[in-house]
C-alpha cells in the first residue's frame, strides 16, 4: 500500500506464468532427441515426430497458395490491378497464405 496525500492505493502487478520459447532454443538445449529420417526406420512402434524442412517450390496453379486479406486472412478478389476483401468491403494489400497438408512418410 502506498499513501499519497492521505489516500491509499495499491499497485498490482501480474506476472505471466507462460514462458516464451522457440523451437530453435528447445533444439539447442539438448532436451529433444534429434533423429535423421533414416533413423526412423528403426522405430518399431508408432510415434509423432516434428519434421524440419525447407520448402523449395509452391504449386500456385493447384490452389495451394492464395492471396489473402491481411486483416481477416480471407481470399481476396481481384478487381483490375487491385484486390478487394468481401469481409472488409475495401481494397486491401495482399499477403500470401499457404495451404499446408499433413503428410505421412513411410520409411
Amino acid at each position: 500500500m502506498v499513501s499519497v496525500r492521505g489516500e491509499s492505493s495499491q499497485r498490482i502487478t501480474q506476472i505471466s506464468s507462460h514462458k516464451t520459447h522457440s523451437v530453435a532454443n528447445e533444439l539447442a538445449s539438448g532436451s529433444i532427441e534429434v533423429k535423421n529420417i533414416e533413423d526412423l526406420g528403426d522405430c518399431n512402434h508408432p510415434e509423432n515426430y516434428w519434421v524440419v524442412a525447407t520448402i523449395v517450390d509452391v504449386e500456385l496453379d493447384r490452389g495451394w497458395c492464395y492471396l489473402a486479406c491481411q486483416n481477416f486472412s480471407k481470399k481476396l478478389e481481384k478487381e483490375g490491378n487491385k484486390f478487394y476483401c468481401k469481409k472488409c468491403e475495401q481494397i486491401q494489400s495482399a499477403t500470401h497464405r499457404l495451404l499446408v497438408l499433413q503428410m505421412t512418410l513411410h520409411v
